[in-house]
């Protein structure tokens, strides 16, 4: 965060670099509690000492759906409390968070994030999330991928303030009858973990709201978990073709398995004298490609729409189908979202760990 552009903040900039710490450190007080802490380790014994008949239910993520209830607990206990946070109205919107609360001077949005360090450990120490998650304002990404969010900035005259609790855990996965289970379930904590890098039970983060993106120079994404195809209805919505397709009997085009941009850029480029709609994606400099998950990727140069390119069937049946992506889950290093600064340029934490015992 850019501290010196604080002394050239608006009204409204300023209350939300306020507000953000303010209620930063109630959900700390909140979740570092005895009594939080009490209700986790009564989870953890729950799932624990749960029968083999019942574990078929639970799912990959047995702690997601408790721990989300636990703080949903919490917090209305907090509030009904503490008299001077009232909780006004529940959020309306179905745009929001897990938990979205109305308050005299803000809506709280708080997500509950857990992950099993045994299979997700690289996810720990980056914080992942949903359109609906944040409002942050973040720059393309990767040469051209928008990184979209639908939650508001502001509610009426009340800013959005998101803020994300993760849980890590340990479990070691298991099948039975072709169905995922897990064995050994536990709370992470320090004497699980053998790597040079070490995770903490629990973390809270304070996301930036939308208004305060020029403080962090639209820069806090810097990729994606998926890039889902756009679907038939928002297709139709925003008045994009469905897809561009092309067969080999048609168009003259040779079975190739492509994985590489580059070699999708050269085996397109051979045919687009034969196809005339290809001159939408390729052109010279203007053409986008990124090797990431789920295929070959290029942005359309009349529509500025990304498209995913991908081959369908086998050698003696087969086409090539230009099909409308978007972004999905978003990724931030949480290393960026802890240098904070108030209205007065006096600095505090965005993102702090804990772990219990």
């Amino acid at each position: 965060m850019n501290s010196q552009l604080v002394k050239d903040a608006t009204a409204l900039e300023k209350k939300i670099l306020d507000l953000e710490e303010k209620y930063m450190k109630i959900l700390l007080n909140i979740f570092k509690s005895e009594s939080f802490k009490k209700s986790l380790f009564e989870l953890e014994s729950s799932i624990q000492s749960a029968s083999s008949e019942d574990r078929l239910s639970f799912g990959t993520n047995p702690i997601a759906l408790p721990f989300e209830r636990l703080i949903h607990f919490h917090m209305y206990q907090f509030f009904y409390k503490e008299k001077k946070f009232t909780i006004t109205k529940p959020y309306p919107s179905p745009i929001s968070s897990d938990i979205a609360l109305i308050l005299g001077e803000c809506v709280l949005c708080i997500d509950a994030k857990t992950d099993s360090y045994t299979s997700n450990a690289g996810d720990l120490n980056q914080l992942q999330t949903g359109p609906n998650q944040i409002n942050f304002e973040n720059k393309p990404v990767n040469g051209g991928w928008e990184a979209t969010v639908n939650l508001e900035k502001v509610y009426g005259d009340l800013p959005v303030l998101t803020f994300f609790l993760h849980l890590a855990y340990k479990a070691k996965p298991k099948k039975q009858d072709e169905i995922q289970l897990y064995e050994d379930f536990s709370l992470l904590r320090p004497e699980h973990q053998s790597g040079e890098e070490s995770f903490t039970t629990l973390s809270l983060t304070s996301y930036p709201n939308g208004s305060l993106s020029r403080f962090f120079a639209y820069d806090l994404v810097y990729g994606f978990k998926t890039y889902p195809e756009l679907g038939k209805e928002k297709c139709h919505h925003y008045g994009i073709k469905e897809k561009y397709e092309f067969t080999d009997a048609k168009d003259g085009l040779a079975y190739s398995k492509i994985e590489d941009p580059d070699e999708a850029r050269a085996f397109l480029n051979k045919s687009i004298i034969k196809n005339e709609e290809l001159k939408y994606f390729l052109n010279g400099k203007d053409v986008f490609s990124a090797k990431v998950k789920g295929g070959v990727h290029w942005k359309c140069n009349t529509t500025s729409q990304v498209y995913k390119f991908k081959i369908l069937g086998n050698k003696k049946n087969h086409k090539y189908v230009f099909m409308p992506a978007q972004t999905s889950t978003a990724r931030t290093r949480v290393d960026k979202l802890k240098e904070r600064y108030d209205s007065f340029a006096k600095k505090w934490v965005g993102h702090e760990g804990w772990d219990i015992s």
